[in-house]
C-alpha cells in the first residue's frame, strides 16, 4: 500500500514538472525562437548551446577552448545587439556566458560573462 501511494505520488510530480516546463516554453515568443535558433545554427561555432533560461534570461554555453584570447563581455554585448535586433531593445534581458567544456567535465557551470542589455 504505501509503496503504490508513493509510486503515485511520484508520477504526479514528474508530470507537473512536465506539465510546467510546457507551459513555460509555450510563454515566449517567435523572438525568443528566432534569437535561439541564429546562436545555436553560427557557422563560428563560438556557442555550443544557446537556451532561454527564462522569458529574460539567454543563457549561452561557449566553446572557449579555441578562443581563449576572446574577450567574452564584447561578445555578450555583441549578443545584445542581436537581441536588439529581434525586438528585445529596452527588455533588460539578461545574458549569461558559460565554458561548455568546463561543464561537460565537471558538471558545474564557470561563468565567463554575464551582462544586462538595454
Amino acid at each position: 500500500m504505501k509503496y503504490r501511494l508513493i509510486q503515485s505520488l511520484i508520477v504526479c510530480v514528474l508530470l507537473g514538472m512536465q506539465l510546467e516546463s510546457v507551459t513555460q516554453a509555450s510563454t515566449y515568443s517567435a523572438n525568443h525562437d528566432r534569437v535561439e535558433s541564429l546562436f545555436q545554427d553560427n557557422e563560428e561555432e563560438i556557442v555550443v548551446e544557446a537556451f532561454w533560461y527564462s522569458k529574460d534570461t539567454f543563457m549561452l554555453y561557449v566553446n572557449v577552448n579555441n578562443y581563449v584570447e576572446r574577450k567574452w563581455d564584447s561578445y555578450a554585448w555583441y549578443v545584445c545587439t542581436v537581441l536588439y535586433d529581434h525586438g528585445f531593445k529596452g527588455k533588460q534581458v539578461l545574458v549569461k556566458l558559460y565554458d561548455h567544456w568546463y561543464f561537460q567535465i565537471n558538471r558545474k557551470n564557470l561563468k565567463k560573462s554575464q551582462v544586462r542589455c538595454e
